[in-house]
């Protein structure tokens, strides 16, 4: 008799009882108790022959020890009523677990799960175009990058835009302007000449003035002597009636004497009155006013510096209607050469900060206005566009929130659906050999995204 290990299809080598029989042939038997009995006893198992015979389970050293073992483990196990799970069962049930957590991970985010790996992350669209007609600049070297807010990055050149207004008020300012000097050369000439004309007035009036206070000074020489003389008579007068009385003096010489009083008393009298017109005379000429021997009235000097004050004083009335005229012409001047410039020559800026994606127009390109010039993104409102299948579409909608995740680095962004566009919107006209689109756009939290500004990368929107 000789032992041999079998291998089995479980995995596991059993021990058998190889008789050799007449014919050369081998057949193991195998007792029901799990111990080698003789092979009439129990069903026998026929060894095939060649490759399927494998190596001899117990073919090491210690061969007579590990089938022993072998043997009453199996014997146990029989006795007991337990098959014993070979490794060959344990890597199939295995297998048949991943099997099935595999279907229903599939099953699972095929019909429960809300999420789409056809997304692409972008930002809210701006499309830059002409405001006027003409030539075009484009830094094409931008194409790409991050453009900050109000920085240029081209120019349109306009050489043909009407003028024609802008010519009519240069020309009409330049004539205000023009007519403004001379009221201002005018009125310099009418201040030179009232001054020159109030120095001869002050002239005049000093001398005039000099000249009526040397008459007011004889007419009060006038005025004394007068009253000397009165004096005079007076005392010859009542001598000669003391005389008179005596009858030293005869009549005649007191009929004179009374005379000479009496002339002498108008004398004082007219010397008083020419006095006093001097006094009044010179009191007016100290203000200006001069009594003549035809007129009273002021100097002919006085008279011409009031003219040249009342011809100032309308010319000041001129100059400042013509220099409000000049500031209106101005202003509209001002305005038209904004407009003009304007239209000649427009910067290509953006007005927040913005990636720029697209290039529409070439440098050196005539364009017209309207027409599209560049496309930018802006970098404050990212924004997530993916299409999704109807089952998930129609679960979906306006304003739920969800989150993006990029395919390169994991980090999630919250972000809310902003719009949801099916196959039956106008907006979006599908094609009869393409297959309908569903397709959402979800706006995505500015925070941690804005500064690099990155489209174009795909990822995981998930709901």
């Amino acid at each position: 008799m000789v032992l041999a290990g079998v291998v089995m299809p479980d995995g596991f080598a059993e021990p058998v009882d190889v008789r050799m029989s007449d014919l050369g042939g081998t057949r193991p038997a195998l007792a029901g108790n799990g111990r080698f009995g003789n092979a009439g006893h129990d069903a026998a198992l026929d060894i095939l022959p060649g490759p399927a015979v494998h190596e001899s389970f117990f073919a090491d050293q210690d061969e007579p020890r590990a089938r022993s073992i072998w043997a009453r483990v199996w014997s146990k196990s029989r006795q007991a009523g337990i098959t014993p799970v070979s490794a060959g069962r344990l890597l199939r049930l295995a297998i048949g677990g991943a099997l099935l957590l595999i279907g229903a991970f599939f099953t699972f985010d095929r019909f429960f799960a809300l999420h789409t790996s056809d997304a692409m992350l972008s930002a809210a669209p701006m499309v830059l175009r002409a405001r006027i007609d003409g030539v075009v600049s484009v830094n094409a070297m931008l194409l790409g990058g991050i453009v900050e807010a109000q920085s240029p990055i081209g120019s349109i050149t306009d050489d043909r835009v009407d003028d024609t207004r802008l010519a009519e008020l240069q020309g009409a300012t330049r004539i205000a302007e023009e007519e403004l000097a001379a009221l201002h050369v005018r009125l310099g000439q009418l201040a030179a000449q009232a001054q020159e004309t109030r120095g001869h007035v002050a002239s005049f009036r000093n001398a005039r003035t000099e000249q009526l206070a040397a008459r007011l000074r004889e007419a009060d020489a006038t005025t004394a002597s007068a009253q000397a003389k009165l004096r005079e008579t007076d005392v010859t007068l009542r001598r000669t009636e003391s005389l008179y009385a005596t009858h030293t003096a005869s009549a005649a010489a007191l009929d004179l004497a009374r005379s000479n009083q009496s002339a002498a008393q108008s004398d004082l009298n007219a010397a008083i009155q020419r006095q006093a017109a001097a006094r009044a005379e010179l009191a007016a000429a100290t203000s200006g006013v001069f009594a003549l021997d035809a007129a009273t009235d002021r100097s002919i000097s006085q008279q011409r510096y009031d003219q040249l004050q009342t011809r100032a004083g309308d010319l000041s009335s001129e100059l400042a209607t013509a220099q409000a005229k000049v500031d209106g012409l101005r202003n509209q001047l001002a305005i038209e050469q904004a407009r003009v410039a304007h239209r000649a020559h427009v910067e290509l800026t953006l007005p927040v900060r913005a990636r720029l994606v697209r290039i529409a127009a070439q440098d050196g390109e005539l364009v017209t206005r309207g027409q599209e010039i560049a496309t930018a993104v802006d970098c404050s409102q990212p924004m997530v566009t993916a299409d999704v299948t109807e089952a998930v579409f129609r679960k979906l909608s306006v304003g739920m929130t969800g989150e993006f995740r990029t395919g390169n680095d994991g980090v999630r962004h919250p972000g809310r659906i902003v719009q949801m566009m099916s196959p039956l919107d106008d907006a979006q006209p599908q094609r009869m050999a393409e297959a309908p689109h569903h397709r959402i756009v979800m706006r995505l939290d500015p925070e941690g995204m804005a500064a690099s500004c990155q489209v174009g990368r795909m990822g995981q929107l998930s709901f």
